[in-house]
C-alpha cells in the first residue's frame, strides 16, 4: 500500500508513542497489575506486569495489522481516496482510543483513586463525537459504516442512513457530556453506552425504513 503511505503515518506514530510511554512507566508499575475491573470499578482481574503492561499495546499492533489487510478483501470498493481517508481516520481514532485506555489502565495501577469508570465515560463521549464527524463522509463499502442489506444495495439509502446516524451521534455526544457531569459512577458510563448503542441500532432500522 505504498501509494497510501500518507494515511499510515499517524497510526504508526500513535503505536510508537503508546509503546514508548508504557516502557517509560514500566518500572513504576506494581509487580502484579490490575487489568480488569467490574462495572462499578472494582478490580477483578490481575496479571504480572511483564504481561499486563503490554496487553493493550499488543492489541493495538494486531488491530493495525488487520487494518492493513482489510482493504485487500475488496479493492473495487476500497481503493478510492475518499474511502482510504475515512478508513485510516477511523483506524487512527481506534488506536487513539486504545491508547487512552492504556493510559487509564496504567494510571489506575499507579493511583488507586484514579476514576477509571468516569474516564471511560469520557472516552465514549470522544468516540461518539468523532463518529458523528466522520460517519457521513464514508462512501458505500463492505467494511466500514452501517452495513445492512438495504444500505449496501442503494447509494441513496447509504447516504441518508449515515447522515442521520452522524447527526444522532453528535447529539448523543452532547447528551453524554451531561451524563459525565451530572450522574455518579457507574451510571455515567451506563447511560452513555445505552445512548451509543441505541443510535447505532436506529441507524440500522432507518436503513430498512428508507429502503428502495
Amino acid at each position: 500500500m505504498r501509494q497510501n503511505d500518507s494515511f499510515l503515518r499517524l497510526p504508526v506514530m500513535i503505536l510508537l508513542a503508546v509503546v514508548i510511554w508504557t516502557a517509560l512507566r514500566f518500572e513504576q508499575l506494581p509487580l502484579i497489575m490490575t487489568t480488569h475491573w467490574d462495572f462499578v470499578g472494582q478490580a477483578n482481574g490481575f496479571m504480572e506486569k511483564t504481561t499486563g503492561a503490554f496487553v493493550v499495546p499488543l492489541v493495538m499492533v494486531l488491530l493495525w495489522a488487520l487494518w492493513e489487510l482489510l482493504p485487500a478483501m475488496d479493492r473495487r470498493h476500497c481503493s478510492s481516496r475518499n474511502f482510504l481517508k475515512a478508513y485510516w481516520s477511523m483506524g487512527s481514532m481506534m488506536l487513539l482510543i486504545l491508547g487512552g485506555l492504556q493510559w487509564g489502565v496504567v494510571q489506575a495501577n499507579l493511583d488507586v483513586d484514579f476514576p477509571l469508570v468516569r474516564f471511560l465515560g469520557w472516552l465514549f463521549v470522544l468516540i461518539m463525537a468523532w463518529m458523528g464527524r466522520m460517519l457521513y463522509l464514508v462512501p458505500r463499502n463492505p467494511i466500514l459504516g452501517i452495513r445492512t442489506p438495504w444500505s449496501l444495495a442503494s447509494s441513496r439509502v447509504w447516504r441518508l442512513t449515515h447522515l442521520e446516524a452522524a447527526r444522532g451521534l453528535r447529539g448523543g455526544a452532547l447528551l453524554s457530556i451531561l451524563f459525565q457531569v451530572l450522574l455518579p459512577s457507574p451510571w455515567n458510563l451506563a447511560a452513555t453506552l445505552v445512548v451509543f448503542v441505541a443510535i447505532l441500532l436506529w441507524g440500522a432500522v432507518l436503513s430498512f425504513l428508507l429502503r428502495d
